[in-house]
C-alpha cells in the first residue's frame, strides 16, 4: 500500500478514467491526503517547540556576548536563576502598558491574552525546572558564545535543570518524581 500521496496521485494519473467517489481509488487517496496532513501538522508542532525551546537559548547568548559579560567565563547557579527571571519578565513593561492604556469596560485584548499566558506558562516552567545551558562550565560558556543558532548545534552543549527554588538538576541524571 503505497502512503504518500505523490505515489497515490502518480499512480491514479497513470489511468485516464475518472475515479469513482466511492472506488477504491478514491479512498486510498483521501486516506493518503490524512495522513499527509497529519504528518505535515506534527513536523509543525515539532517546530514551533523547537524554536520556542530556543528562545531562551538566544536570550542566553545575547546575554553572555554582551559587553559587560564578554569576559566572564562561567556563572554560578544565583547568575543563571537571574538570568531566567529576567527572560521570563521580558515583556512585563509592554503588558503594564497595555493594562494602562485599556478602558476599563473593555475585555482585554488578545495580544494582551497571550502575554499574560506566555508569562503565567514561562514562571510555571520555571518553578517546576527550565533546561538551559550549564553555564557553571567555561567550556560549555565558550560553545554557547560560538553557537550560530541551529537547533544542530545544541547537541554539542551540557544543559542542566534550574528551579527557582534553588535546585538544580545536572540534564544527564533526571530523577523522574
Amino acid at each position: 500500500m503505497a502512503k504518500s500521496l505523490l505515489k497515490v496521485q502518480q499512480k491514479i494519473n497513470k489511468k485516464k478514467s475518472p475515479l469513482h467517489p466511492k472506488g477504491r481509488k478514491a479512498q486510498l487517496l483521501a486516506r493518503a491526503s490524512l495522513r499527509e496532513d497529519r504528518v505535515n501538522q506534527k513536523k509543525l508542532m515539532h517546530t514551533m517547540r523547537k524554536t520556542e525551546e530556543n528562545q531562551i537559548v538566544d536570550f542566553i547568548q545575547e546575554f553572555i556576548n554582551s559587553e559587560d559579560q564578554i569576559e566572564k567565563e562561567a556563572y554560578n547557579l544565583d547568575d543563571m536563576k537571574s538570568l531566567i527571571q529576567s527572560f521570563v519578565d521580558r515583556d512585563n513593561d509592554e503588558l503594564a502598558k497595555m493594562k494602562q492604556q485599556r478602558r476599563a469596560d473593555r475585555p482585554p485584548s488578545k495580544k494582551m491574552d497571550l502575554l499574560e499566558f506566555r508569562i503565567k506558562q514561562e514562571n510555571h516552567l520555571f518553578e517546576t525546572g527550565w533546561k538551559i545551558p550549564d553555564l557553571r562550565s567555561s567550556v560549555n560558556v565558550a560553545k554557547l558564545r560560538a553557537w550560530k543558532g541551529g537547533h544542530g548545534g545544541l547537541t554539542a552543549l551540557d544543559f542542566c535543570i534550574v528551579k527557582k527554588n534553588g535546585i538544580l538538576n545536572d540534564g544527564k541524571d533526571i530523577e523522574m518524581e
